[in-house]
């Protein structure tokens, strides 16, 4: 039976993962990740695709929903949550879509604007009605936090073995570390073990322990899973040129499934259901 290895979550878009054993599940994704993001001064996100040295900065997350991040060099601050009634509300902006955002505090934008230069920290205060998605089969209520594309991302531990056989076999002379990819450069929010590589693929909805999602594309990978999550440093292009031999799916080079949370017919609320490492998960339909 396939069950769910590991949980990652990202609060500030592009930052350093945190991986708890259990996690909320709302109709945006799991509780906590990606409600921030750094911006320019124009709104436009700013991650690690422009400054890979973002990776390196870590987060705690409060159960009031502010950090304390520390940066590379070990200095702490706290980013407290802005407040609707008090805070600037101010515009952020991701593949050309605007969306209301707030600003956090001075104190934490000189912050960072003496780490990483001209940027902001940007606060999705309401994921609900800020950022849509229309999908042509899914929930009518569909949104998102501050990710690229859908509310959750999949990986599976065999898709990766098979990734990683392929970088063996076709290394690329002088090609840094083109043998082997860690699961964390493809920043996945679950991680599931038990199953045939590429299985995932033809999964259209799943329970994993107490919710159910349903499948909405493969994931195209970027630049972003050729930085090392660890130094930030580049590390080649040959888990890119792998997937374009071993597994493009249309114009993708396909790496993970994007999911996005079903609402249970007698919710109400925003709590959707809690996974624990160990859950099992259960497929409830493929393609025909």
């Amino acid at each position: 039976m396939p069950e769910l290895t590991a949980l990652h979550l990202y609060p500030i878009k592009s930052a350093y993962r945190i991986s708890p054993d259990t996690a909320d599940v709302t109709p945006w994704g799991l509780t906590g990740d990606r409600r921030w993001m750094l911006a320019d001064p124009a709104g436009h996100a700013v991650t690690q695709h422009q400054q890979p040295s973002i990776g390196q900065y870590r987060t705690r997350l409060h159960p009031d929903g502010s950090l304390t991040v520390t940066d590379p060099a070990g200095s702490r601050t706290h980013v407290p949550v802005p407040s609707p009634t008090t805070s600037p509300r101010t515009q952020g902006i991701l593949f050309g879509a605007a969306f209301p955002t707030l600003e956090a505090d001075r104190r934490t934008q000189a912050w960072f604007a003496a780490r990483l230069g001209a940027v902001r920290l940007l606060y999705l205060d309401d994921p609900a009605t800020s950022r849509r998605i229309d999908l042509e089969d899914g929930p009518a209520d569909a949104s998102i936090s501050l990710v690229d594309g859908y509310p959750i991302l999949l990986t599976t531990t065999a898709s990766l073995a098979a990734l990683n056989h392929h970088l063996t076999h076709d290394r690329v002379t002088g090609d840094p570390q083109s043998d082997h990819l860690p699961m964390e450069r493809s920043r996945p929010n679950l991680v599931i073990s038990g199953t045939r590589p590429w299985e995932e693929d033809g999964w259209r909805r799943i329970k994993v322990g107490e919710a159910v999602f349903k499948t909405v594309e493969p994931c195209g990978r970027c630049v972003v899973i050729t930085i090392d999550q660890e130094t930030g440093e580049r590390r080649g292009s040959a888990p890119l040129k792998a997937l374009a031999r071993h597994h493009r799916l249309g114009d993708k080079l396909a790496f993970g499934l994007s999911l996005v949370p079903e609402r249970p017919a007698a919710s109400t609320g925003d709590l959707l259901g809690t996974l624990r490492l160990g859950d099992e998960v259960t497929v409830l339909g493929v393609t025909a």
